[in-house]
């Protein structure tokens, strides 16, 4: 899983660009209107008519989440080229700066901390070098007056913006690692996978998928016998073991001693070497806590997403491929079947051995 599909920023960005467009897009067509019946200007009319058009496709894609980060980016720049188009050729005051202000607070809720930093300050330098350009040039508004007027509200609402911007940011991964992460393990949790799974049906065209459902052998036996504590440290443990073979973002405790890793593009047979590797390792690996020597193994059923799979359907199946492991001996990988008709044959031949 990718540690960033549990991430609250994109629907909020989503729900804030799909406002901010749709108020633009009424603005847009107000300012074509009154540039072309107030002003006669027909060019500043035709730019505002074009930005409306656009403004409206933002609104429509970020309505149905199908907008991709570009979209956003390429509406922010656009929205910067239309203020300095106006700050360049609308006639110099005050109030031009209003819009030229509150790019901050745009940039950095659309485009976050990192992004809005370089696009404020790209801004800053554009429209302060349009401005003393015109200054210098006409003698419609003091510059030293309008220098002072622009750095010094451009920079309060900058300095805001990016203060609140990071706090926000910071919050909320604390929040998302509370809300994705196992207490005891720091690995993911279902609420997690769940969170990749979704992510995965929507890009399903473009990425395989096989999942692993990993669960400890006797495990009961180590907590009777040892005490819970012993126990959690063998689960901790084990966790790590397994993040050795597949990453931090692709393990989910879902259960007890029950474990799920994600493998994208990887087929079957390829998860079923990784499922090997993590059980050779975890079969090898010496639990040692206060002199007392644990030998641990564990079993693993795999299966590959087909279409038309949900998530329930792939942590079943590759449930019943671990519980046939379990009955088979334990300490081993099972594959689901690949077809239904593949699963219904070795039902059959599972219980004509179990008749004779």
């Amino acid at each position: 899983m990718d540690a960033k599909l549990f991430d609250n920023s994109h629907t909020i960005r989503a729900s804030l660009l799909s406002g901010v467009s749709l108020f633009l897009t009424g603005m847009s067509a107000f300012f074509a209107l009154f540039y072309m019946i107030k002003l006669n200007s027909f060019t500043s009319g035709f730019v505002e008519v074009l930005f409306c058009c656009y403004s409206a496709r933002i609104y429509y894609l970020s309505k149905k989440n199908q907008h991709r980060d570009r979209d956003v980016r390429n509406f922010v720049y656009l929205i910067v080229l239309l203020i300095t188009y106006g700050n360049a050729s609308l006639p110099l005051a005050n109030y031009n700066l209003l819009w030229t202000t509150l790019c901050p607070l745009l940039m950095y809720a659309l485009l976050g901390r990192k992004h809005g930093l370089y696009a404020s300050i790209t801004i800053l330098i554009l429209q302060l070098g349009i401005l003393s350009y015109r200054s210098f040039n006409s003698n419609e508004i003091s510059l030293i007056n309008l220098l002072i007027n622009m750095i010094s509200s451009y920079a309060t609402v900058w300095l805001i913006s990016h203060i609140y911007e990071g706090n926000r940011r910071d919050v909320e991964q604390t929040l998302s690692s509370l809300a994705s992460r196992d207490a005891l393990t720091s690995t993911h949790n279902r609420l997690a996978l769940t969170t990749a799974f979704g992510h995965f049906e929507r890009h399903r065209h473009e990425e395989q998928l096989s999942l692993l459902i990993i669960d400890l052998d006797f495990f009961k036996s180590i907590n009777d016998r040892y005490g819970h504590d012993v126990g959690d440290k063998v689960l901790i443990e084990t966790s790590q073991l397994i993040m050795q073979v597949v990453g931090d973002d692709n393990l989910f405790r879902i259960g007890g001693e029950e474990f799920c890793v994600t493998l994208f593009n990887h087929s079957i047979a390829q998860a079923e070497k990784v499922g090997e590797r993590i059980r050779n390792l975890v079969a090898t690996n010496p639990y040692v806590y206060n002199d007392n020597h644990i030998h641990l193994t564990l079993s693993v059923g795999i299966c590959e997403y087909q279409t038309g799979y949900h998530l329930g359907d792939l942590l079943r199946m590759a449930d019943k491929e671990l519980y046939r492991a379990k009955e088979s001996g334990r300490n081993q990988v099972r594959l689901c079947p690949a077809t239904p008709q593949d699963a219904e044959l070795e039902t059959d031949v599972v219980q004509q051995k179990a008749q004779n």
